[in-house]
């Protein structure tokens, strides 16, 4: 059976979703919404970066992985560039090249932001982002992971594979 990772956008808490992941599970489907350092900053720590949240996911996902589930990441605004991001460390390739079984072949981006490698949220929003935006790079080659599609700009067409 699928187990279902939900990664939170930039403000959003993972208890946000917990009518629907009690909903989920009461009709037996394993569903954990991911706790992201990046929200809820503590005062007088250091800012986390993009780093610390793909780590706090694929602590969630590779034990799921482990046990032989199939997981489909579900990521929601921000969380679109760190879900993305923690396929570097669970795809087929790299999982394999560890001796581990299993990897992450699906992603659903619900009002997601997907960037383009190299870029960031400033680069996708031009001269005048939001003021809330701050600078976070996607630091990682995804040409073996995904396509963007150039027929239609705004949507993605994810394209995961065993390459």
């Amino acid at each position: 059976m699928a187990a279902f990772v939900i990664v939170p956008g930039g403000c959003t808490p993972p208890t946000l979703f917990n009518d629907f992941c009690d909903l989920a599970k009461s009709q037996g489907v394993v569903v954990v919404a991911v706790k992201l350092p990046a929200v809820g900053r503590q005062l007088g720590q250091p800012g986390p970066k993009n780093d610390d949240d793909v780590q706090a996911i694929c602590e969630v996902v590779e034990p799921l992985l482990d046990d032989d589930k199939e997981v489909i990441i579900v990521t929601s605004s921000l969380g679109g560039v760190v879900g993305t991001q923690c396929l570097e460390f669970l795809s087929l390739p790299v999982r394999s090249s560890r001796g581990k079984k299993g990897s992450v072949n699906k992603i659903i981006y619900v009002t997601s932001m997907v960037l383009d490698v190299n870029t960031s949220p400033m680069d996708f929003f031009g001269e005048k982002p939001p003021r809330y935006m701050t600078n976070i790079k996607v630091c990682f080659s995804t040409s073996r992971i995904f396509n963007l599609s150039s027929e239609a700009p705004n949507t993605c067409v994810l394209s995961l594979n065993s390459q």
